[in-house]
């Protein structure tokens, strides 16, 4: 039998329960170990709903259960401490993005990565998005000052300069 990952999951939100949770679940190599939400009943709903092992409401408590690694689809706000704390407690990091507000605290987490030796992934899926990679193919190594994109999502407001 191949080797499960014991994975733990930050987060229920939207983003964990869209793209995250389902796939996660339906994995062969995943034990989905352990939910952490900030209210501890979304973590048991998420449990139940995904068939995890733990349904937990701090981070001591899911650093505890001996993961692989660790999905973290919290509030942005919240992902320096959260990332930092896992690398220092072992565990290899996918981070929804942004990775930080800031850039000093981008860095601190990946310094903390090469630290540690734990692997810390973002998880910024529009680099393999068409108009991206065309991008990358016509400028190449080039660095242009400015680039100016429209991203369309009818009737709703999206904070996409710093997410995207």
């Amino acid at each position: 039998m191949e080797k499960k990952f014991r994975v733990g999951v930050i987060g229920t939100g939207a983003i964990a329960r869209i793209a995250h949770l389902p796939v996660l679940s339906a994995r062969e190599d995943v034990a989905l170990t352990g939910v952490m939400a900030k209210h501890l009943e979304h973590a048991q709903q998420a449990k139940e709903r995904y068939a995890a092992v733990h349904a937990v409401e701090t981070l001591d408590e899911l650093i505890g259960l001996g993961l692989d690694c660790a999905f973290v689809l919290s509030p942005k706000k919240e992902h320096p401490d959260q990332v930092k704390r896992l690398l220092n407690g072992g565990i290899d990091v996918f981070c929804e993005k942004p990775l930080a507000m800031t850039l000093k605290e981008a860095d601190e987490m990946a310094d903390l990565s090469a630290k540690t030796g734990k692997c810390l992934m973002v998880g910024f899926n529009r680099r393999f998005a068409p108009v991206y990679k065309k991008a990358k193919e016509t400028y190449g190594e080039l660095a242009p000052d400015v680039i100016v994109a429209q991203k369309n999502r009818p009737a709703s407001e999206y904070r996409a300069t710093l997410e995207n």
